[in-house]
């Protein structure tokens, strides 16, 4: 950029900050404006700050004749009714042939409160001018309001410029984004055209039938399907245990005998010819489609052996004769279908045998290739290997004595805070008692000192090895003492997981002749480096890695070969048809810092897009569903009558979150409490959203039915719709009305050369 071009935009720069300071201050006297709140309420209406302010005595002012026609006063200026509906209807006219259509009704009180923001702009602008006495004027009236609005919007403003800073440091540039997108296509387009061996030669032997039949009987066991059932399982687990009776023991079996209780009413009821739904219709929905096993049961389930194996001795459609305990309360369960242990047909197994087979030639055959490389590089292999002497202390079998009573004692006390719980009812922290958490103290005090102890001997084992001796007794504990070599760096010194942690210090070591220390997957160990073995040719297995990496360039290879080779064979299969070839003329967008903007046209600009910068409504609120249990008038009006139930509790004082996680049929918020989070309007149901939008905080909704069933809504909190004031969002508007100018003279100039050419 030249020294001309970037001191214009410096000074455009400098101007831009000047006009969103000059909106601040101005933005600071509205707020001092003595405003009826006409411009929110309809005509007529008096809101309470019109009738405290009517009450005051008022110091006469030069105002019209009748006070009620008066929507502001700035300083001795006063703006009239009529002048200012005359304002909206000519803001509401632009609006309204910009887009087409009215304002939403949601935008109608932002869009009155901004057109009365302009008339009392207006007031401090001489000829396009900001006029400074008639602001020092209106700001000297009431210093102390004006203060604090100026704090108010300092604040905001202070909010709003660290957005902007945000968005510059941590959004991704446009030319980032678009190069990585036609990056990652021209990546994608190379991947598909490229031609792959498979699509010339299969390379291995295709599994005979014979093959297949003789896995299939020999793989007999891995194809074998247990017993499994499907369930629909009723919850007798209500009214809910309070939180703060499930600590108390004898409370909780109380409460657990009565729902034995109730849930032995209710299989009498079925017992007498009722179904599962109707006995169980004030438990909320039964669970349906619960598949189990002889070794499988859901975590809530809390039925012994014999309970689970009465399951599979039940016929379909039966319903179990006793309950079942659960984690919370019983159980009654239904038997909707039976399928017995049994082994895959062979047409279900016979693609996995397959594909098994297509595997095991694809490695042997690999396995070949590699070991021929190898045959033909063996001499070439030659490397310098070393001896390496490893012990291993496992930390999970190492033997200590027990710990003595006192040690317990004093780890327990050491770790008091992690043994004790929050007791909301008394709002005190109460410690579990030692006798009852004595196996876990136990636990753990073995497990850190089998870590500490493993530490010790790998120590000592490192400290004699170093002085070139041996420490018979610290070996003896070790898990693991070999002497393995000569080992390749880079290979793995033994066959097991702890042989791989070996191989890969010696290849951190470079090397290098000596003892060391690192951790290994089963604890601790301890290495001496005590040999080179110059001269030495590796075995397959110790290089079989390296030499993958040159089977893997030596296949690249044949899969070129091969595409030649059928590209040879028939080029016209790969024909691509006629291609144009032409000459395109872009034209890129000036930058939209060049392009020169009036305040006015930003404002206007602002209003006829106040919905891009408007905030919609928002709400919070929480939901029960009750869903009918089958088609028909019937069940529609069962569900209807438990919803009204529990309509009438919720009115009468229950706990709705409570009641949501009890008897809701809607699965992704009834674990919540029914909460939805936060919604705006056109994400719900149309019937939902309307029930939903009419409640204030707090409010209960009557029975709302959909499709789905019916609703009990709460309103949780709501956001109305709110337009960030110009002021705020100024420069993100200029910005937008600049790119979208620079983009109108970009294609200005494309049509004026498609013309001339």
């Amino acid at each position: 950029m030249s020294e001309r071009n970037f001191s214009k935009a410096l000074a455009r720069r400098v101007e831009a900050a000047r006009r969103l300071l000059a909106s601040a201050v101005i933005a600071a006297t509205i707020a001092l404006a003595t405003c009826a709140a006409i411009a929110q309420t309809p005509a007529g209406a008096t809101t309470q700050t019109q009738a405290k302010t009517s009450a005051k005595p008022k110091t006469p002012t030069a105002s019209p004749a009748n006070p009620e026609s008066v929507v502001a006063t700035v300083g001795s200026r006063s703006i009239g009714r009529a002048e200012f509906e005359s304002r909206y209807a000519k803001r509401s006219e632009q609006y309204r042939t910009h887009s087409g259509s009215d304002l939403a009704a949601e935008l109608v009180p932002i869009a009155r409160r901004q057109a009365l923001e302009g008339l009392i702009q207006a007031v401090f602008f001489t000829n396009g001018d900001f006029n400074q006495a008639r602001f020092d004027a209106a700001k000297n009236t009431r210093p102390q309001q004006f203060a604090y609005a100026v704090q108010q919007i300092r604040v905001e403003l202070g909010g709003r410029r660290l957005q902007q800073q945000l968005e510059r440091e941590f959004a991704p540039p446009e030319a980032e984004l678009r190069a990585e997108a036609e990056q990652e296509l021209t990546r994608a387009s190379v991947s598909l055209l490229a031609l792959q061996r498979g699509d010339f030669a299969i390379g291995y032997a295709e599994p005979r039938e014979a093959d297949v039949l003789d896995q299939y009987r020999a793989r007999r066991a891995e194809f074998m399907r247990p017993d499994r059932a499907r369930l629909t399982i009723a919850f007798i687990d209500t009214p809910v245990l309070p939180d703060s009776e499930r600590s108390d023991p004898a409370k909780a079996r109380a409460w657990s005998e009565r729902m034995r209780a109730q849930a032995q009413a209710a299989l009498a009821a079925v017992n007498g010819g009722a179904s599962l739904e109707e006995a169980t219709a004030d438990f909320g929905a039964p669970r349906r489609d619960i598949d189990v096993t002889r070794d499988h049961f859901p975590v809530y389930w809390r039925g012994d052996e014999r309970l689970n194996g009465l399951v599979f001795a039940q016929s379909r459609g039966a319903v179990l004769s006793e309950p079942v305990p659960a984690e919370q309360g019983w159980l009654l369960v239904r038997v909707e279908e039976r399928v017995p242990a049994h082994v895959d047909p062979l047409k279900d197994a016979a693609p996995l045998i397959r594909a098994d087979l297509r595997e095991r030639a694809r490695r042997q055959t690999e396995e070949q290739a590699t070991r021929l490389i190898y045959q033909q590089m063996r001499d070439s292999l030659r490397t310098t290997a070393y001896r390496v002497r490893y012990a291993v202390t496992d930390t999970s079998t190492l033997k200590l004595p027990e710990p003595g009573a006192s040690e317990l004692e004093r780890y327990y006390r050491a770790h008091l805070a992690e043994y004790s719980t929050f007791d909301p009812a008394t709002t005190s922290v109460r410690a579990r008692p030692f006798a009852e958490v004595k196996s876990d103290v136990r636990s753990r005090w073995m497990r850190e000192r089998r870590i500490v102890a493993a530490r010790e001997i790998t120590a000592a084992i490192a400290a004699a090895w170093s002085q070139g001796k041996r420490d018979r007794g610290a070996e003896s504990r070790a898990a693991v003492l070999r002497d393995v070599g000569p080992v390749v760096p880079g290979a793995a010194a033994d066959t097991d997981a702890v042989g791989r942690a070996v191989g890969d210090s010696l290849t951190a070591r470079a090397g290098a002749l000596g003892v060391g220390t690192g951790l290994s997957p089963r604890g601790p160990m301890v290495f001496h480096v005590y040999q080179a073995v110059p001269g030495y040719i590796p075995t397959f297995d110790q290089v079989r890695r390296r030499l993958a990496a040159r089977r893997d360039e030596e296949r690249q290879r044949e899969e070129e070969r091969g595409a030649h080779a059928l590209f040879d064979r028939d080029p016209s299969r790969f024909r691509t048809g006629d291609i144009v070839f032409f000459t395109r003329v872009s034209i890129a967008p000036t930058d939209a810092l060049n392009v020169k903007l009036t305040r006015a046209e930003v404002e206007r600009y602002h209003q006829e897009h106040i919905d891009r910068y408007s905030l919609r409504e928002t709400m919070s609120a929480r939901h029960i569903l009750i869903s009918p249990t089958g088609p028909g008038p019937e069940a529609d009006e069962k569900a209807r009558a438990r919803a009204a139930d529990l309509l009438r509790r919720i009115r009468a004082g229950e706990d709705f979150g409570a009641l949501a996680r009890q008897y809701s049929d809607d699965p992704p918020t009834r674990d919540n409490g029914g909460e939805l989070g936060s919604f705006g309007r056109g994400a719900m149901l149309e019937e939902f959203e309307r029930a939903a939008f009419s409640l204030r905080a707090g409010e209960v909704s009557d029975l709302v039915r959909t499709h789905e069933g019916y609703h009990i809504i709460q309103c949780i909190s709501r956001e109305s719709a709110f337009a960030q004031p110009l002021a705020w969002m100024y420069a993100n508007v200029a910005s937008d009305l600049a790119r979208e100018r620079a983009r109108q003279m970009a294609k200005a100039r494309a049509d004026s050369l498609y013309l001339v050419a």
